[in-house]
């Protein structure tokens, strides 16, 4: 009889699969369930983004043109063969600060609710975003691509045509911008996929992101600035292995983790508030029916 059961006795306890994950530990378990389904997102990704990545190499070609035309830059076949091997990982590094517009918000349309654990359907969640976000997208594409090509180009200018202390304070001041910029994606991409924002409101948010969580949003970069290292080192070292991740995991990737690691950052400023007001407003709408 259960009356008489002893409970000073050590049960069975909870089993490992009863204790609600968190952290790094929660990453991996989404990570790997969703794993398939993440290289389809991919794949989805890259098809969609095709305009994007041909404008993304013809501005990786000029950039590095221009860097060989620079005076004092020996010109070698080994110069020209090098630069060849760095327009991949450097067509993929401007693709991925400038976006694809709709296709990017379709993505985190799609981690964003793996990042919360909740079910996606591929084909129509990320069809359905690229087609409802999809002049937004376009706009949020063509203000990335303008902001990254000033920034590369003035810093090509600040150093090799321009010298002396001016240039290497104008140097740094670029590249706190490019920084600045660069955590923004973090939440640009993803503030348009979730909420009903106008494009300047969504860089504002972004920005003020950017800062509110900014010891979270150091530690996303450097996790994804390595794993972007890391890909393009294996890109140089072994190419076919390098281009195959490329093609399989890497852009979504990169927009999981970031999320992941930013997603509190997201629900404590804009999705709390925004669930309190939409509550606050239903009261008031049923307060007036009354």
């Amino acid at each position: 009889m259960a009356i008489f059961r002893s409970y000073t006795k050590p049960g069975k306890g909870i089993s490992k699969e009863d204790v609600e994950k968190t952290g790094i530990s929660l990453y991996f378990d989404i990570l790997f369930r969703r794993f398939g389904k993440l290289v389809s997102v991919n794949l989805m990704y890259l098809l969609f983004s095709i305009p994007a990545i041909i404008i993304s190499f013809f501005i990786a070609t000029y950039l590095m043109n221009a860097v060989i035309s620079f005076e004092g830059i020996e010109k070698t076949m080994d110069l020209y063969a090098v630069m060849t091997v760095l327009s991949v990982p450097f067509t993929a590094l401007i693709f991925q600060a400038t976006g694809s517009g709709p296709a990017t918000i379709a993505m985190n349309t799609i981690t964003g609710k793996y990042v919360r654990d909740t079910n996606a359907w591929i084909w129509s969640d990320f069809i359905d975003s690229f087609k409802h976000n999809f002049k937004q997208g376009i706009a949020m594409y063509l203000i990335n691509t303008l902001v990254f090509f000033a920034c590369a180009f003035a810093f090509l200018f600040y150093s090799y045509v321009m010298g002396g202390a001016m240039a290497s304070v104008l140097r740094t001041f670029i590249i706190v911008i490019a920084m600045v910029f660069f955590v923004m994606q973090f939440y640009t991409y993803r503030i348009a996929a979730e909420f009903e924002l106008k494009t300047k409101h969504v860089y504002r948010n972004a920005l003020l992101l950017t800062f509110a969580g900014l010891k979270w949003n150091i530690f996303a970069a450097i996790v994804v600035i390595t794993m972007m290292c890391l890909t393009y080192t294996l890109i140089a070292e072994i190419f076919a292995a390098g281009i195959a991740i490329l093609l399989t995991i890497y852009f979504v990737l990169l927009t999981f983790t970031q999320s992941f690691i930013t997603n509190n950052i997201v629900k404590k400023y804009l999705l709390e508030p925004s669930l309190k007001m939409q509550e606050e407003a239903e009261k008031k709408d049923t307060e007036d029916d009354e």
